[in-house]
């Protein structure tokens, strides 16, 4: 295996102009719209399920032509074409390496009575919240710490199939949610490193993604009374660092889930509302 650990440095994400074009066009339905070199579009729609996960694909006209779908720990991807086609994707086509992290790393429960943020703690900023009944508003100060949970390697070797099909191995193999899989592969897309017609992609040369995953932990306190209204420890997100070991440097970037900083910078209200809850309890609630 190759050396790994430069991509903790390469987290440079290119940008260019592709002949193929990715847009996520409704996160909230799981929508993902991909635009081939013919001015042929398609979206895709990914799902997890109470078993597992299932990729939809339809059509310009909205017209269903493929559904994908894996079992949750399953090793097949079953496909079904609208001409009743089928087909099975093994994931044994992929090589998947998973290295766990030697440690966790636990945060102690601190009794304070003063601000006394947590050592290795990060301060990520300051939010005037506007809270329901006699807390009014308020000031919270929001503190984090990564906690390294490991690395999984996921190589894809001259892939020629669908776009639907290769989202669940991404998922599976990488463990990471639709959002991020669907990224990854508008990347590779937009690099040149993937080519797609129609709903197939392929990818002619060895691309071979590594995924550092850290667990988010957040400290939170009120400015002006930390020692009433605080969480010593409470587990937010996940941060992944992705970078394509064979190509270093074309795609690597980093992705959130979660409530991690990431969402206190791009979905302040719709995600910090169960760290406010956890904060100041049962008078935690937006007005």
């Amino acid at each position: 295996m190759k050396k790994i650990t430069s991509l903790l440095m390469l987290l440079v994400l290119v940008v260019s102009t592709p002949m193929n074009s990715y847009a996520a066009s409704d996160n909230s339905k799981n929508r993902f719209e991909y635009t081939n070199q013919n001015g042929d579009t398609i979206t895709i729609q990914t799902l997890e399920t109470k078993n597992g996960y299932v990729s939809k694909t339809y059509d310009s006209n909205n017209n269903l032509i493929e559904t994908a779908s894996i079992a949750k720990g399953g090793d097949e991807i079953d496909i079904k074409f609208s001409n009743g086609k089928t087909d099975i994707v093994s994931m044994s086509e992929f090589e998947i390496v998973e290295i766990p992290a030697a440690k966790q790393v636990e945060v102690p429960n601190i009794t304070i009575q003063s601000s006394v943020v947590p050592s290795g703690f990060s301060y990520v900023g300051q939010y005037r919240l506007e809270l329901d009944g006699q807390l009014g508003w308020k000031y919270m100060k929001v503190y984090y710490d990564d906690q390294y949970d490991g690395i999984k390697t996921y190589s894809i070797r001259n892939w020629s199939g669908t776009i639907g099909a290769l989202v669940l191995g991404m998922i599976t193999g990488l463990g990471v949610g639709a959002v991020i899989a669907h990224a990854i592969i508008g990347a590779l897309i937009g690099s040149g490193l993937g080519v797609f017609t129609g709903d197939l992609l392929g990818i002619s040369s060895s691309v071979s993604l590594a995924c550092y995953a850290y667990s988010q932990i957040l400290y939170t306190e009120d400015s002006s009374e930390p020692y009433r209204y605080r969480v010593t420890k409470d587990y937010g997100g996940t941060k992944y660092i992705v970078g394509d070991i064979d190509h270093p440097g074309l795609i690597d970037d980093v992705y959130y889930e979660g409530t991690s900083v990431g969402a206190f910078n791009d979905y302040y209200y719709a995600l910090m509302d169960p760290t406010i809850y956890h904060t100041y309890g049962n008078l935690g609630q937006f007005n």
